[in-house]
């Protein structure tokens, strides 16, 4: 991704309505942050201690970023997703393969492959 792709991208998103943060959003930013060396305590009450000073409120980049992960596609882009890879694994290999490759990149890696486990925050 080039640097203008992603200050795209991160003027989408900011544009984008803010989602509601779940306690699994939480706690998965309170994994992170304690895997990055934060003490586990400081990590809980980062993320669940409202009356702490630095309190991880729900506009809070990281916690957007994981609802937007966690947040299911639509059926009709699960079935561009598969019927992309259905394209490409039969060897095509030409402009137009590549263009609805790139097409769809985004919302790939949240369709899991049949033999796959899906992924649970």
């Amino acid at each position: 991704m080039t640097e203008d792709q992603v200050y795209g991208e991160a003027a989408r998103v900011a544009a984008s309505p803010m989602l509601d943060i779940r306690e699994d959003d939480r706690k998965a930013l309170a994994v992170g942050i304690t895997i990055r060396g934060y003490a586990a305590d400081r990590a809980r009450r980062m993320l669940f201690d409202p009356s702490d000073p630095e309190y991880v409120p729900d506009n809070d980049g990281a916690l957007q970023m994981l609802a937007r992960h966690r947040r299911p596609l639509a059926p009709d882009v699960v079935q561009l997703v598969i019927a992309a890879r259905e394209v490409t694994d039969m060897g095509v290999n030409d402009d137009k393969t590549r263009a609805l490759l790139v097409a769809v990149e985004e919302f790939s890696s949240r369709v899991p492959y049949d033999d796959e486990p899906e992924v649970q925050l």
